[in-house]
């Protein structure tokens, strides 16, 4: 299943690819993390050789020239007041921006993408299995997204994938958690 999606992605990174999770299920321009995230990691290690990845941003909306396919967060154990923010472009390019932080950097346990941690197609698909039905269609609203992270208000050592599903301009947005090994339903602490 994991390698079914990884090549539709793979073929349409900038087109969608059917979900299969939900009669629902809209088309969705959205990458695979596995394949994106050396291109990330190189760029971070050009700021810090010891750069590790916090977070991983995947936006789902019909990309043009000037938007932004995924951004990631990295910190370094040996920076106490910067992190990187590095972003990958519809090209294929990746920019990156040095963040300086007033206060001590908190490091965290690094998000390593091994076999074990789900692939973002896979984590989208499950999350809109669990997504009000109605709110399903918001996927390419332009303004849902898609984020690998730890989940610190429940337990740092967990990390999760986070479907957040919202109109533009608009405030109310249901939130998914899935547990990003499981993919079983994370519930708010």
């Amino acid at each position: 299943m994991i390698r079914v999606i990884a090549g539709c992605l793979l073929a349409w990174v900038l087109a969608g690819c059917q979900g299969t999770g939900t009669s629902a299920s809209p088309q969705f321009p959205a990458v695979s993390v596995r394949e994106i995230f050396p291109s990330l990691e190189q760029e971070a290690r050009e700021w810090k050789a010891d750069a590790y990845l916090t977070e991983v941003d995947i936006r789902l909306k019909e990309l043009n020239s000037g938007s932004v396919v995924a951004s990631a967060g990295f910190q370094s154990p040996s920076e106490e007041h910067e992190s990187v923010l590095v972003r990958l472009h519809p090209d294929n390019s990746v920019s990156s921006q040095v963040i300086a932080h007033e206060l001590q950097v908190l490091q965290a346990e690094p998000i390593v993408l091994d076999d074990s941690v789900l692939d973002s197609a896979e984590a989208l698909e499950l999350a809109l299995g669990v997504a009000d039905p109605g709110t399903s269609s918001l996927v390419g609203s332009g303004c849902s997204f898609l984020t690998l992270e730890r989940a610190f208000a429940i337990d740092p050592r967990l990390i999760i994938w986070r479907l957040v599903l919202r109109e533009c301009l608009t405030p109310a947005a249901e939130q998914i958690r899935i547990d990003a090994r499981t993919g079983e339903l994370v519930p708010y602490p």
